[in-house]
């Protein structure tokens, strides 16, 4: 697969997959390939993770060819999920317990892919701040770039297929070896310049998590997600505090308007155009500009003091009916309360023609 990959034009190989098992032997072939390759300036990048020891909970490095010395470059591999679960933030440099800094993944293949070396092309100006000098998009001079060292929102809508320069292609192996056999036949190289991701899941095999697009997602694609939004530098963002604030505060100008409507269809219908509001500004905030709003949040408050309201109008209802009937049952006979009780509106004032007969009643 590294040769296939190289002779089709691939710059980098990343591999999310940790070769932990096996022997020297079972190893050669694979070293021999990634020396083969370093040899036409083209990189292959193991994974690596730290993970608690299971002895004394000691941050314990797990890498591949655990029985030869460490092979560099190397990246990192741990993602954290927030607490429901959901993997939208990445990392791309992790600091290790002995205080020093490494790249992940998607880092290390950049770097790769840009020719800078870790050790002596990266340097931290700042508590906080990663710098390093690349080429610029023209080709013509080289810019200094910095990274801040926090974690970062994914941005997951760049398309999975697509010829475009966000689109990912993706190959399974026999897709893999047909794109080879063309590529062989026609002289071409498909994958001209390219980072290619290596990864293998399925289920049982525990590398798979929830994204923010779907369930059951191969990790790999938090990397490759993360050198695309590295790329075009197309990271999502939360707005600020005070944009969540001016939020609220629209709604419950909406919520003091709504108290001016009676009936619950209207509120239902003014609870409907706020969360509709509120999804149409988010999808538009997150889609033109990459700004990731708390309107959902004041959606969900929204929600929460519509039904409140709901629930003050109903026992305020209620209590109404019950002040009417002990009142009315001084004064009015069962029938008449009830009608009145069952029509609401039948109380207020009305106008209407009637007949009067005035007699004079004697003896």
């Amino acid at each position: 697969m590294i040769r296939q990959a190289f002779e089709m034009g691939a710059k980098v190989i990343a591999f999310d997959v940790v070769f932990g098992r096996g022997n020297e032997a079972m190893a050669d072939s694979i070293l021999k390939e990634i020396e083969r390759g370093k040899s036409q300036n083209k990189t292959v990048i193991l994974a690596e993770a730290l993970l608690p020891s299971p002895e004394d909970g000691k941050e314990e490095r797990i890498r591949s060819f655990p029985f030869r010395e460490r092979a560099l470059p190397a990246g990192l591999i741990n993602v954290r999920a927030d607490s429901d679960g959901v993997l939208r933030r990445y990392d791309y440099v992790h600091e290790t317990a002995g205080g020093k800094h490494e790249p992940s993944l998607a880092l290390a293949s950049y770097f790769a892919w840009r020719e800078i070396a870790w050790d002596s092309g990266v340097t931290f100006p700042t508590p906080g701040v990663l710098r390093w000098e690349e080429l610029s998009s023209d080709f013509t001079s080289v810019e200094p770039r910095e990274l801040k060292l926090e974690t970062v929102l994914l941005n997951y809508r760049s398309p999975w297929t697509g010829s475009g320069p966000a689109a990912f292609r993706h190959y399974n192996v026999a897709q893999l070896e047909s794109l080879y056999e063309t590529s062989r036949a026609t002289n071409a190289q498909p994958l001209a310049n390219a980072v290619v991701f290596v990864s293998y899941y399925g289920a049982g095999l525990g590398d798979m998590g929830t994204t923010a697009i779907a369930a059951n997602q191969p990790r790999v694609v938090l990397h490759s997600t993360a050198l695309n939004d590295l790329m075009q530098r197309a990271w999502l963002r939360r707005t600020p505090r005070w944009v969540d604030a001016l939020a609220i505060f629209g709604l419950v100008l909406l919520g003091a308007v709504a108290t001016l409507f009676r009936g619950t269809l209207s509120l239902l219908l003014i609870w409907v155009l706020g969360i509709a509001a509120c999804c149409v500004l988010s999808a538009i905030s997150i889609l033109k500009t990459g700004w990731v709003p708390g309107l959902m949040s004041a959606g969900v408050v929204w929600t929460g003091a519509t039904l409140v309201e709901l629930g003050r109008r109903q026992s305020h209802e209620f209590i109404q009916r019950l002040k009417l009937r002990s009142t009315m049952s001084l004064y009015f006979s069962p029938h008449i309360m009830e009608h009145v009780l069952k029509n609401p509106g039948s109380m207020e004032p009305q106008q209407a023609e009637i007949t009067v007969l005035l007699t004079d009643l004697r003896n």
